[in-house]
């Protein structure tokens, strides 16, 4: 008889672990940001954000792989809609607030993960409303 069992989102007595996922997502997040028009500076800046959210996820991610999914979700979200070409500004202000929302739940597990969707929020409404 084997001794594993191999598939998706198997879980017998032991905690889950999708690394793999929000990495395709947020490497998703990157190259989109690689395509937009956004100036140089924003680009890099945001850039940096999402890779600090993403290697935040990996290291945390599996104390809270939904949360950490959840988290990966609206952030690829925010971001799409903060350098979309047709900017609403009541768009990334739900975006930005749902992932804030994400993040303060995942607080107790992931407190790191807070500080960067701050930033990351920040980041997308000042692009949004020309507002800092």
């Amino acid at each position: 008889m084997p001794d594993n069992i191999i598939g998706g989102n198997v879980n017998i007595g032991g905690t889950q672990d999708f690394h793999g996922a929000v990495t395709i997502i947020m490497h998703d997040v990157t190259n989109t940001i690689n395509a937009s028009s956004v100036p140089p500076d924003e680009k890099a800046a945001l850039q940096k954000l999402v890779s600090d959210m993403e290697n935040a996820l990996k290291q945390e991610g599996s104390k809270n792989p939904d949360g950490a999914e959840e988290i990966a979700k609206r952030t690829k979200e925010a971001v799409e809609e903060a350098i979309s070409k047709k900017l609403n500004r009541g768009a990334i202000e739900a975006k930005a607030n749902l992932l804030k929302e994400a993040a303060q739940n995942v607080a107790g597990a992931m407190p790191i993960v807070v500080g960067i969707a701050t930033n990351i929020v920040i980041a997308v409404l000042k692009m949004g409303t020309g507002q800092p």
